[in-house]
């Protein structure tokens, strides 16, 4: 293999296993009050696990979806949350294999998925409720991603800043 395309295979590999956008730090600093949402249900998912307990390097991507529109992309040690109607819903993580996690939820209530990644004949993934003091202290460690689609919860939207000189 020559070194030119040797190099393009790398950079190629690098952007679809790199890392994710990560938001702001005030967002994240908000995010992590986990402050429910009047009248919608408000969804965390992490994924808090490092390459040691995984078995896969840690910049390997997996898919959220919920009820089959995109929500984002984790990485490890990154969580996601947006706040939905309340209701029944149906989270999916994609990776080589596809997991589903059936999700009923009421205004003002909070949900903790952890969304697993593991190694075995493939990338494989999981998704499992977790209570809210567990999540809430594995979900510290983890970075805000900043590119899920759907639009967080409005606490957790910066203030404007005033304009210059006012």
């Amino acid at each position: 293999m020559t070194r030119p395309l040797a190099a393009a295979l790398l950079a190629a590999t690098a952007c679809l296993a790199g890392p994710v956008k990560t938001a702001p730090s005030p967002v994240e600093q908000a995010a992590k009050q986990f402050r429910p949402t009047a009248g919608l249900t408000t969804i965390y998912v992490f994924r808090d696990q490092q390459q040691w307990e995984s078995g896969m390097p840690d910049n390997e991507r997996f898919s959220l979806e919920l009820d089959g529109n995109p929500l984002g992309v984790t990485v490890a040690r990154t969580f996601l949350v947006t706040a939905v109607d309340p209701g029944p819903h149906e989270l999916a993580s994609i990776a080589d294999t596809r997991a589903t996690l059936k999700l009923e939820g009421k205004a003002g209530e909070v949900l903790y998925v952890f969304q697993e990644a593991k190694y075995v004949v493939g990338r494989n993934t999981a998704l499992h409720l977790v209570d809210a003091a567990d999540a809430q202290r594995r979900i510290q460690s983890c970075y805000l991603v900043a590119s899920a689609p759907r639009p967080a919860p409005p606490q957790f939207m910066p203030e404007p800043k005033p304009p210059p000189g006012s």
